[in-house]
């Protein structure tokens, strides 16, 4: 699944949202996202302008995060 992250919206918060999409659960229902990444550390690699790129496995799903406009979700 693609998933565009809204301009008011942390790249963080968006990785919790699609996979709570993608896994059909509530976000409160996810393991803690901090046990797999630094949410602080991944707001600010998107933070600037440039491109980026990053992938990484948490919950049951597979993650790209691109420039930080939009990731794609897979489950695993």
């Amino acid at each position: 699944m693609e998933y565009e992250i809204d301009s008011g919206e942390s790249v963080s918060q968006a990785v919790l949202t699609s996979v709570g999409i993608v896994e059909d659960t509530a976000i409160t229902n996810l393991p803690v996202l901090y046990e797999t990444v630094d949410p602080d550390a991944l707001d600010a690699i998107f933070a600037g302008d440039g491109n980026r790129r990053m992938s990484f496995a948490f919950s049951n799903s597979c993650i790209e995060v691109y420039n930080g406009e939009y990731l794609i979700v897979e489950s695993a």
